[in-house]
């Protein structure tokens, strides 16, 4: 009777670690949509804060061009000005 129940006993030891790999396989699942989620919300976030950087830039320009005025920009580590309506 001992190797009856040293197999059922084997048995049930397998199907507890393949139920225990089944559930870290479903937790690893569940943590890389939560990553790809996360990783789009950021990408979303970035291409949102990009877009208003442009849309708040073509704005100055527009209102520097009003006025004839000069905007100063970087070249190199070097700041130039240069009349909006060159741009």
């Amino acid at each position: 009777m001992g190797r009856v129940e040293n197999k059922s006993n084997s048995k049930e030891k397998k199907r507890d670690e393949d139920l225990r790999n089944i559930e870290k396989n479903e937790e690893r699942e569940v943590e890389q949509r939560g990553e790809a989620e996360e990783l789009e919300e950021k990408k979303e976030l970035r291409d949102n804060i990009l877009n208003g950087l442009d849309i708040a830039l073509h704005k100055l320009i527009t209102e520097k061009k009003k006025s004839n005025s000069e905007l100063a920009l970087s070249n190199r580590g070097k700041v130039i000005k240069v009349k909006a309506n060159e741009l």
